[in-house]
């Protein structure tokens, strides 16, 4: 079924969760979305099905191909491709911010810069074979993270060596189209260079160079009409910049330059050196010269707009273009951060932008006190614990102490703990799980233990609670591990077992050949012995999980040997009762004399057998040597064997041999199956 429109907790083929939309255009809508197997987000494009067709399919493949071996830094990744239900999708490089076209007009000097960069894009497209054909300012994102422009939308973009459309057909942008693409004709690199002088014009005298709301005239301009030089709009641009826009937007194509490579060190040229040259007359009013290394306090505050208390992102994208020795005072950066944090951008980026650390401590903590969310509260402290001084873990040992949400307070005592303040934070948590029985404080505590270790400190009845809550997070983290490892134990317990099944008849035949002549008659052979293969293979694998996951559990909660001894025995216990559960259907023989004497023999055998098996898995279910881990393993094996001879035969005496050599056989052989399987690298197993 084509998705139509966007619903909630869509998943694209199983892996890619839509979270939000981003913008929606003619042929389809992009979306936020999660990668949970890169652990990443992602832009996604897909077609509606109300655009659904052919061409459109073809189109949004093409745009895959074109960039899939494009490696820089202003051009947008691109991922994958597929196609869910019938609708085709691309996957992209989430980019956050705005298109160039949501921020004009924007200032001289940043224009050139994003101009390069987008020269820079393209050029390495054109030696890759791509000529993108769509160039506008819609097309351009400004990223707030680090500043740089990133070149989007390669939909239309035409392979040199491909024809995605026959010629004779208009297609592009009609404000940015180069006059070839307007009568139809073969086109190359220098058609993008054409609409690159169209976005530049517009960029530095903030309008079109052909200025008409009727196709039919802007077709006609582009074709036929010489453009105004634009120093005639913007007198302060200087004279080398109006000769090239001139030139990119010459009609013939031969008139242009050859290629960007021409262009680029014109315009690097430009960015290191027009600043200065531009008169002020020209510049956008409201914004620093950093150039000029502007950093009064005034500075940063001076550009809020009415009664907003943040920036812009825009804004927030020139101040990132400042160099790196402009500082700001505590002030500015609390209007920094607070407008970083806002932006959803990260704040380790902008700590350089402090006067000293204790200029940026005093600005986060006060953007702290101010209660934002508790995901941006989050963040500060992330960033608070980047700050290598004793104040920052002060102010960490602070919000570990009165910070309500669970998860802000456990990064806290965490970040705290690392910084060496363990015993400090655990006396405080301590305190509040004793006294108020504080959730988040145990959970604090809890997440110390797990990551940091703890001092030997009792915590009275929430000792339960903290293993409990131990036990959950350590699972959490590890369970894919465990099962993964527990699994591996079934199998090798369980396929070790089966000669004990496959041997059955042969045993009872040497020691009761009147029950192998009943039992022939009943199952008829080889009914019998697979049956008995069987039985013992689920037998073995049931008992070889249980063992493997109650031990693995045990080791993630404590190192102790006592613990994962408990464990094993615990798993031994049930794999007693459900030989008790057999027994009591007659599966397995039972003595009437004896009544229910069979019951606490099982118990113990079971609990021997639980403890002794614990002995096959090696600590923390890490993959052992395998010639010292088997030998150990044929010892427990033996000694096991010794065991259940004595236990077995107090139950069945003379009377039922074969059942004690069957049990000896299961017990010995399923220890060494487990014993095997746990030597095995777990690279080799997978």
């Amino acid at each position: 079924m084509p998705i139509a429109e966007p619903r909630s907790e869509i998943v694209l083929n199983q892996r890619y969760i839509l979270l939000e939309e981003l913008g929606r255009g003619g042929a389809g809508v992009v979306f936020k979305a999660s990668d949970p197997v890169l652990n990443r987000q992602v832009a996604i494009k897909l077609l509606t099905s109300s655009t659904l067709n052919p061409q459109l399919n073809r189109r949004l493949r093409h745009e895959a191909q074109a960039v899939a071996g494009f490696n820089h830094p202003n051009i947008v990744a691109v991922y994958d491709f597929g196609e869910h239900d019938g609708t085709p999708y691309i996957v992209m490089e989430l980019v956050e911010g705005e298109s160039l076209a949501a921020h004009m007009p924007i200032q001289f000097d940043r224009a050139l810069t994003i101009v390069y960069q987008m020269c820079l894009a393209l050029e390495h497209a054109h030696r890759r074979g791509v000529t993108h054909r769509d160039l506008k300012p819609e097309n351009v994102l400004l990223s707030i993270s680090d500043g740089n422009a990133k070149l989007v939308d390669f939909g239309i973009a035409q392979i040199h060596s491909s024809r995605l459309t026959a010629d004779g057909v208009i297609i592009g942008t009609l404000g940015y189209m180069s006059p070839e693409q307007i009568r139809g004709e073969p086109i190359d690199s220098r058609a993008d260079l054409y609409s690159v002088g169209v976005m530049l014009y517009e960029l530095v005298t903030q309008s079109h160079p052909f200025s008409t709301s009727n196709a039919f005239q802007l077709l006609n301009h582009h074709l036929y009409t010489s453009v105004t030089p634009p120093i005639e709009l913007a007198p302060g641009i200087p004279p080398e910049l109006n000769s090239l826009i001139v030139k990119l937007l010459e009609k013939d194509p031969n008139n242009r330059p050859a290629s960007f490579g021409e262009v680029i060190p014109d315009l690097r040229r430009m960015c290191d050196d027009e600043l200065d040259s531009v008169s002020d007359d020209f510049k956008i009013h409201g914004l620093p010269d950093e150039r000029r290394g502007k950093t009064t306090p005034s500075n940063l505050r001076s550009l809020k707009t009415g009664e907003t208390d943040f920036l812009d992102a825009i804004q927030l994208t020139l101040i990132h273009q400042y160099p790196d020795e402009v500082r700001f005072d505590p002030d500015d950066l609390i209007l920094l951060f607070g407008s970083v944090l806002r932006a959803g951008s990260d704040l380790n980026r902008w700590l350089g932008r402090a006067r000293s650390e204790t200029d940026a401590l005093y600005a986060l903590m006060d953007l702290y006190r101010k209660h934002p969310s508790a995901e941006q509260r989050a963040q500060l402290v992330e960033v608070i614990s980047k700050i290598d001084d004793e104040t920052a873990a002060d102010a960490l040992v602070m919000i570990a102490t009165v910070e309500e949400n669970h998860f802000v307070r456990t990064r806290a005592a965490v970040l705290s703990a690392t910084r060496g303040r363990t015993e400090e934070i655990v006396n405080v948590l301590r305190s509040d799980i004793e006294n108020a029985n504080d959730p988040t404080a145990l959970a604090a505590y809890v997440a110390i233990a797990d990551e940091v270790g703890t001092p030997k400190i009792r915590l009275g009845f929430q000792n339960v609670s903290f293993f409990i809550l131990l036990a959950q997070r350590r699972w959490a983290a590890n369970k894919s591990e465990i099962k993964s490892v527990a699994w591996r134990g079934a199998l090798g317990a369980g396929l070790f077992a089966i000669p004990a099944g496959l041997a059955r008849p042969l045993i009872v035949a040497w020691m009761n050949p009147e029950l192998f002549l009943g039992s022939v008659e009943n199952f008829g052979m080889p009914t019998w012995p697979i049956l008995g293969a069987a039985v013992l293979l689920v037998i073995g694998m049931a008992q070889g999980f249980i063992t493997t996951l109650f031990v693995g559990v045990s080791d993630l909660i404590s190192a102790s040997r006592s613990t994962r001894y408990t464990a094993g025995a615990l798993s031994g216990i049930v794999h007693s009762l459900y030989l008790i559960l057999f027994t009591k259907l007659g599966l397995f023989p039972q003595l009437p004399a004896q009544g229910g004497a069979y019951i606490p023999n099982y118990l113990i055998s079971g609990f021997l057998f639980g403890l002794l098996l614990t002995r096959a898995i090696p600590k923390n279910l890490e993959s052992p040597p395998r010639a010292t881990h088997m030998k150990s393993t044929a010892v427990t094996a033996l000694l096991l064997a010794v065991l259940t001879a004595g236990l077995t035969y107090a139950v069945y005496a003379e009377t039922f041999m074969e059942e004690i050599i069957k049990r000896i056989l299961f017990n010995s052989l399923s220890t060494l199956g487990l014993g095997y399987a746990m030597s095995i690298p777990q690279s080799q197993s997978d």
